[in-house]
């Protein structure tokens, strides 16, 4: 957690983001990179509130590094969230799952 902030803070003072290499990611950059090369697919729906806050706005910038890993991400609107029947908040799809998903967030 103080890590996060960490981030956080630089994120708010100079726009910079963790390396993919950083200690912030090494729990989860190298987990989705091990399910990926198993076969496995990961979808990521981030639902939002508009606008967005300065955290969502760290973890658009952030992204990169989470697609470099394999996770397919789509952003999605809360509102719009609300009318698809779709969890108000983050989720994941793990593999087959999300093929009907995938298609309504494209």
């Amino acid at each position: 957690m103080r890590e996060e902030c960490e981030v956080y803070d630089a994120f708010l003072r100079d726009g910079s983001v963790p390396a993919d290499d950083s200690a912030f990611w090494s729990g989860w950059l190298p987990l989705v990179e091990r399910t990926i090369a198993r076969g496995v697919k990961v979808l990521r729906a981030r639902v939002v509130s508009e606008p967005v806050t300065d955290y969502i706005r760290l973890e658009h910038a952030i992204t990169d590094a989470n697609l470099r890993a394999g996770e397919d991400i789509r952003w999605l609107g809360r509102r719009r969230a609300s009318t698809l029947a779709l969890p108000g908040n983050d989720f994941w799809l793990i593999d087959d799952p999300g093929r009907a998903l995938e298609r309504l967030l494209r």
